[in-house]
């Protein structure tokens, strides 16, 4: 039964982050930090309740606060502004599963400071990962491989998010180093909390900010009740199955990526979109498993 909870968390999770990739492109205008800043605002209570019901509050010794403030803000920060923005610029449905090569430059890493070694199934997991945006980059029937990877490259929000993956894969082996020091329940609370002081100060020194508005905008109020919805299903979700299950899961976002993307947006290439998406995800749970 909790395994079956834990899956179908994974799913809302998933459709839940498809759906806040959805509104960024609504607020196109608008500073990625002002729109992260709502998400997270409205996400630190509900976190707050889950560490209170799930875990233990506690103070991290002072080497997490200096990776905490001082390596890991700066790149959530950079992160967080290419993400959106990849959104904001390009196709939904091409922009989601380009994200998924995270786990290209997750292995490298996990070998250099985790000592983490892929298996031959982790291997093909590459292989299917690395054909999936040769699919995306499909625009007619008969295109050439170079033709394709130029398509790609012509969209601005490709190169956000391709620098968004590989920032997020140096994150990800950041995060799993914060582990060492507290649960994981604590450290994305201390996390979100140091986000919305950074974020605070960014937006304070840029100016020309209407906090008022933006609480009123149906898209903030939208974004942040979506991101409530993430950060909750992961936690618990994480709770319920292994690791590598419920990422398995979430990873599904993928498709519903291309759905939202074609239902929302009328994006073109759906067919082909939806055939990379699928060799992405097929990769990323070979990896998971390997």
């Amino acid at each position: 039964m909790a395994h079956n909870m834990g899956f179908l968390l994974g799913f809302i999770s998933a459709l839940a982050a498809s759906a806040q990739n959805t509104l960024y492109k609504g607020l196109k205008q608008e500073d990625p930090f002002l729109i992260s800043w709502f998400r997270f605002l409205i996400a630190l209570p509900i976190v707050a309740l889950l560490v209170t019901l799930f875990a233990e509050w506690a103070i991290p010794s002072f080497w997490f606060w200096i990776l905490l403030f001082g390596v890991s803000l700066p790149l959530e920060l950079a992160i967080i502004f290419l993400n959106i923005r990849a959104f904001q610029e390009s196709p939904q449905s091409l922009i989601g599963p380009l994200f998924s090569l995270s786990p290209l430059f997750l292995l490298p890493l996990g070998y250099l400071f985790l000592k983490e070694i892929s298996s031959f199934i982790g291997f093909v997991g590459i292989v299917s990962i690395i054909i999936g945006p040769f699919f995306l980059g499909k625009k007619q029937k008969r295109e050439s491989l170079q033709r394709r990877i130029q398509n790609i490259a012509a969209e601005r929000g490709s190169r956000f998010i391709l620098g968004a993956a590989v920032l997020a894969a140096l994150g990800v082996t950041l995060t799993k180093i914060l582990f060492h020091y507290a649960s994981p329940l604590l450290v994305t609370f201390y996390g979100i909390v140091a986000l919305v002081m950074g974020i605070t100060i960014i937006l304070f020194w840029k100016g020309g900010f209407s906090f008022r508005a933006a609480w009123l905008h149906p898209s903030f109020l939208g974004i942040g009740a979506l991101f409530s919805i993430v950060a909750a299903t992961h936690a618990i979700g994480l709770s319920l199955l292994p690791a590598a299950y419920f990422i398995s899961v979430k990873r599904f976002s993928l498709v519903f990526d291309v759905i939202l993307g074609r239902v929302v947006h009328h994006e073109d290439n759906f067919r082909e979109r939806m055939v990379g998406a699928l060799f992405m995800i097929a990769g990323v749970i070979l990896i998971a498993f390997g």
